[in-house]
């Protein structure tokens, strides 16, 4: 294989750099098949191959990403396994209360999974996100709790946990779409994500489907899973 194909095919298979910024990294593949064809370095047919090799690279990224319940805007709690606050997480830097000076950095590693690194420069792995639950090296496990995250513009909003409040949101939601405010339903809808339930996947919230569904028992949502609700007391 020519050098620069090898190092194309190194450059794609960096699972750490594709799961981080999917967007950034498919597009740098993309620039390097077209510079290599226009070079000569590959045929037509070679950079076909190599176009289907990257839209390949990002529908696998946008896939892992969607399944992540992590996100990395969020703000959450820390908990031990009885349910107490040991530390919080913020934009993925988290830190626990006993030990605010040594805070981990949750982060997508060469495996493309996510896990917490400590240490100078954030260089030693020290656990694993499982869902949202943190299995530290030592086998300790965490859970995280979402209190909020920041949406589009940098806005705070806080975890919806009343299914009242949900369910309002969800008829504003579909009012923005009946009225063509297309803008206005999409910061609705990112603004719902941000909420321990979710649409129910029998249903959809459909209308004529949702009253007999059995899923949600006519509420047109679920409980997300995986996902703790914050307690009072923390």
């Amino acid at each position: 294989m020519k050098a620069e194909l090898a190092e194309w095919h190194a450059l794609l298979n960096k699972r750490r750099e594709l799961m981080i910024s999917p967007d950034y990294h498919c597009r740098t593949l993309s620039e390097g098949a077209r510079g290599m064809l226009a070079r000569g370095v590959i045929d037509a047919g070679e950079w076909f191959e190599l176009a289907e090799l990257v839209t390949a690279a990002y529908s696998f990224a946008v896939e892992e990403r969607a399944s992540e319940l992590f996100h990395p805007a969020s703000q959450y709690l820390v908990q031990d396994q009885g349910l107490a606050r040991v530390g919080s997480c913020t934009r993925s830097v988290l830190a626990f209360d006993a030990d605010r000076r040594s805070p981990l950095s949750i982060t997508h590693g060469e495996d493309g999974k996510l896990h917490a690194y400590g240490g100078p420069a954030f260089s030693w792995l020290s656990g694993t996100i499982e869902g949202l639950t943190l299995v530290m090296e030592n086998g300790r496990r965490f859970e995280l709790v979402e209190v909020g995250r920041y949406i589009e513009g940098g806005v705070f909003v806080q975890t919806i946990t009343d299914p009242e409040s949900f369910r309002l949101l969800l008829d504003v939601i579909e009012h923005a779409q009946e009225d063509g405010a297309a803008v206005r339903a999409k910061h609705l809808q990112a603004r719902a994500e941000v909420s321990v339930f979710c649409l129910c996947p029998a249903c959809r919230d459909h209308f004529a489907k949702r009253e007999e569904c059995s899923r949600c028992e006519g509420r047109g949502f679920v409980d997300r899973v995986g996902q703790t609700r914050p307690s009072a007391a923390s």
